[in-house]
């Protein structure tokens, strides 16, 4: 040793520096790297020899006096195979199992295991069926080393399957080892439950593994928000080693959740129908559980096959069409809905400070949408619910229509599906259901048709046409008429049903509250030149030959059906070609011959006029030559005689009342809105110019800011009222304005303990402190204040006298503002009073200095506030006293004795032993 300088010096920190490089592997579970770093010290322990020569010193030697615990490290024999798996985890995987994991370490218990779970073993004396170590807890109900040792080698070989990253679904498996090994005490039913799970099949349909998290971790109050775990757990039994899932999850508290997931389910669909609410993905949800329930009834026992699926129980497939019915006809209904309310939607082109209240209108209209929703339903949204309520969910027995129309309708939906999805039928379907009314047969007729009718089906687009006219119906009714029309004449292949609709339409313009629009008489004669007009006409006779037409009280014959319009036609066909030289000669719009309709129609409607129509073509007459508006215009839902005429006679002088619409209006009050808006921006930027000057102005000058604003005619906001403006929210509740420049400042007197309030005079039931303040900066006037407690009587018809606060101002009075005087308040009197003649009066810097002041009243002079310097000393001085100056005891002593001591009015026991006091230092001389 002599030999090399400094030998025990440097051997000493190299064997510190290891011991604590292995504590850093030891205490981070580094056990891969620790093996290597003492695989030197475990053959050094091979080759020591038994006896040491006299004079010989070895290393074991200096291991043994700097760092006693190597030969532990030398006993580990681990499974390095086990440690290198474990050093590939991932550092959240190992936080989670670092207790497991330090099982595999030396043993620090005994000193002399392999590892350290076999000195946990050797060391387990069976004094308890419960073994602890660390986080770990384990259930030995024998209470025998060897129950233990087999249940902590089961739980080293499940932790290998948990963080084996090669299997499928490893994330979820390490969870589920997370939450029914670590997180619970280990016993054998849940390493027999993990063992089960890891048997079974891992697939990303059935996650086997989350679902038997979820269940096993709510097994006593299972229910509808378990409903995909209980189906992944179903469709695991079929697994071909699921046998010992069987045994253990096959009992009555597994069914017993899964009946009541079911009923909850039920239920919740149930309700979500009857509320208008979403309800097709929970239906979804509830099939496929039954259906999976009703495929895994074989494995249970027979005393808990309880479920009974009736005939009429709808397949996968028949689900899935009626909800794809159901979302089709919603969305349908949905796009109409905006199509006729564009302004449901709010423009993203809007202003921010328009956007809230924006939102707030959208929001609105779409609660009305919600709310109309059972009113506004299409047909094919109710059956498609009838269906569901019968078939799915046990309800009420959906009538013969609704079924009918049920049928009809995926009979569609199947047809056209393959061999891709036909969009344009489904959708013609959807329109022909909502065009039939009240006549469900026509409405099957339809569907019928569309599904399996030769000319729908024929090449070409005699669908895509079809489909195109009962667009066109929604908002064009005239135009459909006469394309429809068009196209039933020239396909004399096409059944009787599409005559029909041709008939509901002409029914549909007869209906007067319910249809705005032209009439398809009228608008086939503007649009149509003579010899179309006559061929539409005799086209419709000729389709509608065979219909028997009676006019009753019910019902009246449509305009375009009438006989005498029919016999007039006939009458006039002759008169074609004369017809036609006549539009050759004149043209097409000929301006002449409209103007000489339009005087023709003023005149018929001005004979039969009201007296209120003919004055309303007064006011037009009038509008028309100069005046702006035109008042007692009819709305284009009131079709009447007044109406007619109003329109007839604007349309001669040359105004077309009808393009009058609010859009145009609602265009030029966004565009003036956005005229004016600019200019009320500018008058607003102007305004907060002005008032910074203002405000600028009244910092340094606010007596001659408060004249020129009187002499300018300027209404003044007092600076306090600026400053309880700006107030933080904390403060802002605290102050409140009494009188004019003059605020009320509370201060809680809560943190107080009994004890301080005794000791300061405070009255029982005082819970607040009340500073009145008056503060006048445009005058110049000094600050004044009086403080009272929240509990004073006539507080609120007290006359107060406040103590102003000048420079010349004398010391504190005895009392003053007519109130009883306290220790508290005289104090704290006196501090306020030093404070504003320093600070001249700001509520913010007051409010957080006497809050302060309050909570240490006792560590500071109760006359002039000097400090006690009692921090310094661990005092706390609940009692205010004066301090070592002469004029400060003085005026402390010349206040009356109930002021300096409150316990005289509160305390008997005080007074008793004060008295007691002074009559035994009388009688001592």
């Amino acid at each position: 040793m002599n030999m090399v300088p400094e030998f025990s010096t440097l051997m000493q920190r190299a064997i510190e520096d290891f011991s604590r490089q292995l504590d850093g592997f030891r205490l981070h579970n580094r056990w891969n790297a620790a093996h290597e770093a003492v695989m030197w010290l475990t053959e050094l322990a091979k080759t020591s020899p038994a006896t040491t020569p006299p004079g010989h010193l070895l290393p074991e030697h200096i291991l043994d006096s700097q760092l006693p615990i190597w030969r532990v490290w030398t006993y580990w024999k681990p499974d390095v195979n086990r440690l290198k798996r474990l050093a590939g985890c991932s550092s959240e995987q190992l936080a989670v199992v670092s207790d497991f994991i330090a099982l595999e370490g030396p043993d620090m218990v005994t000193g002399a295991a392999s590892t350290a779970r076999e000195g946990l073993i050797t060391e387990y004396n069976g004094a308890k069926a419960l073994l602890k170590w660390r986080g770990i807890i384990v259930e030995v109900p024998d209470r025998t080393k060897t129950q233990l040792k087999t249940t902590l080698i089961r739980v080293v070989d499940l932790l290998d399957r948990a963080i084996d990253p090669s299997g499928p679904g490893y994330e979820s498996r390490f969870q589920l080892f997370r939450d029914i090994i670590i997180a619970r005490p280990i016993n054998a039913s849940t390493l027999d439950l993990f063992e089960a799970v890891c048997r079974v099949q891992w697939t990303a349909k059935h996650d086997i593994y989350n679902a038997i998290r979820e269940i096993y971790g709510s097994k006593d109050v299972l229910g509808g928000q378990h409903i995909l775990a209980l189906q992944n757990l179903l469709g695991a039994l079929d697994d071909a080693h699921s046998a010992d899932l069987k045994d253990i999850f096959l009992e009555k508290w597994l069914r017993t959740g899964i009946e009541t997931c079911r009923e909850e389910c039920r239920e919740a669909v149930h309700t979500h129908i009857i509320k208008g609410l979403p309800w097709t993905k929970l239906a979804i949800e509830y099939h496929d559980f039954c259906m999976a329930l009703k495929a895994s009834e074989h494995h249970w026992p027979s005393e808990l096959q309880t479920i009974k699926i009736p005939s009429s129980w709808p397949s996968p497939d028949d689900i899935r069409t009626v909800v794809q019915i159901y979302e089709a006809a919603q969305d349908h209904r949905q796009k109409q809905r905006l199509l006729d309310h564009p302004n449901s939607v709010p423009s993203q082109q809007e202003g921010k400070p328009r956007e809230c209240a924006e939102k707030s209108k959208h929001a609105e209209h779409l609660m009305t949408m919600l709310t109309e929703k059972t009113k506004n339903r299409s047909i094919l949204e109710e059956v498609s619910e009838a269906y569901c309520m019968d078939h799915l969910l046990g309800g009420p027995t959906i009538n013969y229509s609704h079924q009918r129309i049920v049928q009809n309708i995926m009979l569609v939906w199947k047809q056209t599906s393959k061999p891709t999805i036909d969009e344009d039928r489904r959708e013609l379907a959807i329109l022909v259901s909502e065009n039939a009314g009240s006549d469900f047969i026509l409405r099957c007729r339809y569907l019928a048709e569309i599904a399996f009718g030769k000319a729908i089906l024929e090449p070409g687009t005699s669908a895509t046409e079809l489909l195109i006219i009962v667009r066109k119906s929604e908002n064009e009714l005239p135009q459909a008429i006469i394309d429809l029309t068009n196209l039933i004449s020239s396909k004399k292949a096409w059944t009787s049903c599409w005559k029909d609709l041709l008939y509901l339409w002409f029914e549909r313009q007869n209906d007067t509250i319910n249809y705005i629009g032209p009439n398809i008489l009228d608008y086939s004669l503007q649009v149509m030149s003579a010899a179309q007009w006559l061929s539409f006409i005799s086209n419709i006779e000729r389709l509608f030959a065979d219909l028997t037409l009676a006019a009753s009280p019910k019902k009246t014959i449509p305009s375009i059906l009438q006989p005498a319009l029919l016999e007039w036609r006939r009458w006039i066909s002759t008169y074609g070609e004369t017809f036609q030289r006549l539009e050759t000669s004149l043209g097409e719009r000929c301006v002449a011959v409209q103007c000489l309709l339009n005087l023709k129609n003023c005149i018929l409607y001005l004979v039969v006029a009201t007296p209120q129509g003919i004055e309303t073509c007064d006011r037009i007459w009038d509008a028309k030559h100069g005046q702006l508006d035109i008042p007692g215009l009819p709305p284009k839902t009131q079709q009447s005689i007044t109406r007619w005429t109003i329109a007839s006679f604007a349309t001669f002088i040359g105004i077309c009342v009808e393009n009058v619409s609010d859009s145009k209006w609602n265009s030029k009050i966004a565009e003036a809105t956005t005229f004016w808006r600019k200019i009320e921006d500018e008058i607003t930027t102007e305004a907060l110019r002005l008032e910074g000057i203002q405000q600028a102005l009244k910092a340094k000058d606010p007596k001659g800011t408060a004249i020129l604003l009187q002499e300018l005619g300027f209404a003044d906001s007092s600076l306090l009222d600026d400053e309880i403006a700006c107030l933080p929210p904390s403060i802002a509740n605290m102050v409140e304005e009494v009188a004019h420049n003059e605020v009320e400042i509370s201060f809680p007197l809560n943190s107080l303990t009994d004890l301080q309030r005794g000791a300061m005079g405070i009255p029982e039931g005082a819970t607040t402190l009340l500073l009145r303040l008056s503060l006048d900066a445009n005058t110049g006037s000094s600050p004044a204040f009086c403080m009272h407690f929240n509990n004073e009587p006539n507080l609120d018809s007290l006359e107060h006298v406040p103590w102003i606060c000048s420079p010349d101002s004398t010391p504190l009075p005895e009392q003053f503002c007519t109130k009883q005087q306290t220790a508290f308040t005289w104090q704290l009197s006196g501090i306020v009073h030093m404070w504003l003649k320093i600070h001249n009066g700001c509520i913010v810097p007051l409010y957080k200095f006497i809050t302060g002041r309050i909570q240490n009243m006792g560590q500071v002079c109760v006359t002039c506030g000097t400090s006690h310097n009692a921090r310094h000393t661990q005092l706390q001085l609940r009692r205010a006293t004066p301090c070592n100056i002469m004029a400060c005891a003085r005026l402390w002593y010349q206040l009356p004795l109930h002021v300096r001591i409150p316990e005289i009015r509160t305390d008997t026991y005080a007074v008793d032993m004060l008295l007691t006091s002074v009559y035994a230092a009388a009688m001592s001389g």
